[in-house]
C-alpha cells in the first residue's frame, strides 16, 4: 500500500497559506495534487500555486487519480453540500476552522449523511490539543481529579472564540448530558452536568498598548486542586502537597496534533479524531445560549 497521502484542497484562504500549507509541505508523506477555487478568485491565486492544478470544478478535482483525502478551507455558497460531494466520492474530509464556522446551522443535515453512508469528517477543534490542555487532562486523571468549575477569559467574545470555549469546556468537563447556557452580566454561563462554566473577556489594563491580542486564560477548580492555563503552552497547577508551573514550548502545536490525528486516520489507523458530533454538541449549546438570552 502506498504510504504517501495525496490531497486535494478546497478554498485557498489565508488559513491555507499561513497555517496548513507550510505544515503539509514539510511532511514528506503528504503531497497536494489538486485544488479547487471559485473562478472569481482563481486567477489571483494561480501565481502562488504555479506547480499545482487549480480548477474551478469540484467534480473535476475529485476525479484526480490517487486522491486519498480533501482539506476543505472554505465552503462558500455551496455550504454543507460541498462536503457531501467529497463524502459521496468516499474521501475523508478535514474541515479547517473557517469551514467549521461556515457550517453553522447545517451540521445536523451533514451528520445524517455521515451516519447513513459512513465517511470520515475531521473538524479543526485544535484548542483541545494545546500542550497545556493535554497536560491538564493528564492531571485531571491523576493528581487533580474531576473539574468542578471552569472560568475562561477569551481575547474577545466573538462567535469563533465562544465556539472554541464551549467545545473546550464540553471536552474537559466530560459532560454527557444536555448542556445548557445563558448570558448574564456580560458573561456566558454554562451548566455542564456537575461543572459550572463562566466565559468572559480578558481584562486589559487601560494603559496596555500592545498590538498583539491578549492570551486566553483558563482557571479550573478541581476535586483535589486547581489549575491555571495561560495561552497554549503554560500551566500552573496546585494540590495540597504541590505547586508547579510548566512551560511546554517544546511540545507539538495544537494544529500539528489535530492534523496528525486526521492523517493517521486516513492512513488506516483506528484512532479517535474530532468529529461532526462534537461540532453538533457545541451548536446545540450555542442555540441554548441564544434562546435563553
Amino acid at each position: 500500500m502506498n504510504s504517501r497521502i495525496t490531497l486535494g484542497v478546497i478554498g485557498l484562504t489565508s488559513e491555507w497559506f499561513e497555517d496548513l500549507e507550510p505544515r503539509i509541505r514539510s511532511n514528506a508523506r503528504l503531497t497536494v495534487a489538486t485544488m479547487f477555487e471559485e473562478p472569481a478568485a482563481r486567477k489571483r491565486l494561480l501565481s502562488r500555486q504555479e506547480r499545482l492544478k487549480v480548477t474551478g470544478a469540484v467534480q473535476g478535482m475529485l476525479r484526480t487519480p490517487g486522491l486519498r483525502a480533501v482539506i476543505c478551507c472554505r465552503l462558500g455558497w455551496r455550504g454543507e453540500h460541498m462536503v457531501r460531494q467529497v463524502l459521496e466520492r468516499g474521501l475523508p474530509v478535514y474541515l479547517a476552522a473557517g469551514a467549521v464556522a461556515e457550517l453553522d446551522g447545517q451540521v445536523e443535515q451533514l451528520l445524517s449523511q455521515v451516519e447513513e453512508a459512513g465517511g470520515i469528517v475531521c473538524p479543526d477543534l485544535s484548542w483541545r490539543y494545546t500542550p497545556a490542555t493535554l497536560r491538564l487532562r493528564e492531571l485531571l486523571a491523576t493528581r487533580l481529579g474531576p473539574c468542578r468549575t471552569i472560568d475562561i477569559e477569551v481575547p474577545e467574545m466573538s462567535p469563533a472564540w465562544l465556539r472554541t470555549a464551549c467545545d473546550w469546556s464540553l471536552l474537559v468537563s466530560g459532560t454527557r448530558g444536555d448542556p445548557k447556557g445563558h448570558r448574564a452580566a456580560g458573561a456566558v454561563h454554562l451548566e455542564l452536568g456537575k461543572t459550572d462554566v463562566r466565559i468572559s473577556t480578558v481584562e486589559r489594563p487601560v494603559d496596555d498598548e500592545a498590538q498583539s491580542p491578549p492570551r486566553p486564560v483558563w482557571r479550573i477548580e478541581c476535586e483535589r486542586g486547581r489549575a491555571v492555563l495561560t495561552g497554549e503552552t503554560e500551566i500552573t497547577w496546585q494540590t495540597e502537597e504541590d505547586c508547579h508551573t510548566e512551560h511546554l514550548r517544546d511540545e507539538r502545536s495544537r494544529l500539528d496534533v489535530n492534523l496528525d490525528l486526521f492523517f493517521r486516520r486516513v492512513a488506516g489507523g483506528l484512532i479517535p479524531t474530532p468529529s461532526l458530533t462534537d461540532v453538533g454538541r457545541t451548536e446545540t449549546l450555542l442555540r441554548s445560549i441564544a434562546a435563553a438570552s
